[in-house]
C-alpha cells in the first residue's frame, strides 16, 4: 500500500497565500542576502575584479544547465499523490544528476584551458565550478520538498545556506586576494549545504524504489530543452558581453542585470507554489480551474509594480547599493525596466502551458527565443555595446510572451474542439 503524502497541496486561497509567503520569504532571504553578499564583495574589490567573478559565475551557471537536465521543473510538474512515488522520483533524479555533474566538472576543467585568463582566471573559475555543481544538487531536494508542500522547510534551509555565505564574506580579510578567497569560501559553503540538505531530505521523505535513469532521460527531455533555452536567453548576454567587451563591459551591464533578475523573486515564488497544485487540478479535471487564471492576474499586477519601481527608483537604488563608481549602470536600467512586467506574465503563461501538457510547445518557443537572443546579441554587441544588448533582452521577453500566448490559444482551441465532439 502506498503511503499518502504528508499534505497534498490544497486549493484554498488562504493556504496558497501562506505557501506563497513562505516561498517568497525563502527566495527573498536567499537572493536578498545573496545580493548583500555581492554588494560586500563589490565594495571591497575593484570593478575589474568583481567583473571577473561575475564572468566566471555566469559562464559556469550557463553551462551547468546540461547536468541540471531540467529535473527541478520536471519533478514539480509530476503532480505526485503518494510519498513513495515522490521518493522514487527524487532518488532517481539525484542519481542522474550526480552522474551528469561528474562528466560536467571534467568538461569544465578541460574548457578552462581555452578561456581568456584575464576574464576567467583559474583561481576563481575552478572553485566556482565545484560550488555551482553543489548548488545544482541542492535544487533537486528543494523541488522534492516543494512537491509535498513543505515550502517552509525549504525557506529555513535556504536561509541557513545564505547566512553561511554572508558569514564567509564578512569574516575574510579584505586583502588583494579577497576575491579568490571568497570564491573558495563560497564553494565550501555549497559543499556543506549539499550534504546537509540531501541527508535531511532523505530523512524526512524516507526510502523507496528508484526510477530507472533511462526513464528519467526520456521523460525529462522536454524540461531539459526548456531549461536550456531559459539559461541561454537569461545568461548568454552577460557571457557575450564578457567575451566581446571584456571586464569593462561586464562592470556596466553585470550589476544592472543582477538588479533586474533580482526582481523575479515575487513571480518566481508564485510559480513554485502554484505549479504542484495546478498540476493536480489539471490531472483531475482537465481544466486549469480558478487557480490557473487568478495567478495570471496576480502575475500581471506584480509585474506592473516591479517595473514601475525599477523605472522610478533605479538611480537611488544603484547609488545606495553599488556606489558612485557604478553610475553608468543607471543608463542600462533605463532600457531594462519593462522586463519585470514581461517576465511576470511569462511566468504565468508558462505555468499554464506546462500543467496543460503543452511543455513541448513551451520548449519550442523558448528555443526560438534563445536562438534570437544569441544571434541578435552577437550582431549588436560590438557596434551598440551594452545598450544594444539591453534592447535585445527586452525583445527576447516580447518574443517569449507572443509565443506563450499563442500556445495557450492553441490549447484552448484544442480543448474546445475536443469538447465539441
Amino acid at each position: 500500500m502506498t503511503q499518502a503524502l504528508h499534505r497534498v497541496v490544497p486549493l484554498r486561497g488562504t493556504t496558497l497565500l501562506a505557501d506563497w509567503l513562505a516561498a517568497f520569504t525563502g527566495l527573498v532571504v536567499s537572493q536578498g542576502l545573496g545580493a548583500i553578499v555581492l554588494i560586500v564583495v563589490a565594495r571591497h574589490v575593484t570593478p575589474v575584479e568583481f567583473s571577473r567573478y561575475l564572468s566566471c559565475y555566469t559562464l559556469t551557471g550557463l553551462l551547468c544547465i546540461f547536468p541540471n537536465y531540467g529535473l527541478e521543473t520536471w519533478l514539480l510538474a509530476q503532480g505526485v499523490t503518494t510519498r513513495s512515488e515522490l521518493v522514487s522520483l527524487w532518488y532517481g533524479a539525484v542519481r542522474l544528476r550526480l552522474r551528469l555533474l561528474m562528466l560536467w566538472c571534467a568538461g569544465m576543467i578541460a574548457l578552462s584551458a581555452f578561456l581568456p585568463s584575464d576574464t576567467f582566471p583559474l583561481s576563481i573559475l575552478l572553485p566556482t565550478v565545484f560550488g555551482v555543481g553543489c548548488d545544482s544538487l541542492i535544487l533537486i531536494s528543494y523541488s522534492a520538498l516543494r512537491s509535498v508542500g513543505w515550502h517552509r522547510y525549504v525557506t529555513v534551509l535556504q536561509s541557513l545556506v545564505v547566512l553561511g555565505l554572508l558569514g564567509v564574506s564578512l569574516v575574510l580579510p579584505f586583502d588583494p586576494d579577497y576575491i579568490v578567497k571568497f570564491s573558495i569560501g563560497r564553494t565550501l559553503v555549497s559543499m556543506s549545504a549539499a550534504v546537509l540538505v540531501t541527508i535531511l531530505t532523505r530523512a524526512w521523505l524516507g526510502h523507496s524504489s528508484v526510477i530507472p535513469v533511462a526513464n528519467l532521460l526520456r521523460t525529462a527531455r522536454a524540461f531539459f530543452l526548456s531549461d536550456l533555452a531559459v539559461t541561454v536567453y537569461l545568461k548568454a548576454d552577460l557571457a557575450i558581453v564578457s567575451l566581446a567587451l571584456g571586464s569593462s563591459g561586464v562592470a556596466i551591464y553585470g550589476p544592472a542585470l543582477h538588479l533586474v533578475n533580482l526582481s523575479f523573486l515575487v513571480p518566481n515564488a508564485l510559480y513554485l507554489v502554484v505549479m504542484p497544485a495546478q498540476t493536480r487540478v489539471y490531472t483531475e479535471t482537465g481544466t486549469f480551474g480558478w487557480i490557473g487564471y487568478i495567478q495570471i492576474v496576480l502575475q500581471a499586477i506584480v509585474g506592473v509594480i516591479l517595473s514601475g519601481a525599477l523605472y522610478w527608483l533605479g538611480q537611488p537604488i544603484v547609488q545606495s547599493v553599488f556606489g558612485s563608481a557604478y553610475e553608468t549602470v543607471v543608463l542600462v536600467l533605463g532600457w531594462l525596466f519593462p522586463i519585470p512586467f514581461l517576465k511576470s506574465l511569462n511566468f504565468g503563461l508558462a505555468l499554464l502551458l506546462t500543467t496543460g501538457q503543452f511543455q513541448w510547445w513551451r520548449a519550442t518557443v523558448q528555443t526560438i527565443c534563445a536562438i534570437f537572443n544569441v544571434v541578435a546579441n552577437l550582431i549588436v554587441v560590438i557596434p551598440l555595446g551594452v545598450t544594444g544588448v539591453s534592447v535585445v533582452y527586452v525583445l527576447s521577453e516580447v518574443v517569449l510572451l507572443v509565443g506563450y500566448t499563442l500556445g495557450v490559444w492553441q490549447w484552448w482551441l484544442k480543448k474546445s474542439s475536443h469538447i465539441g465532439r
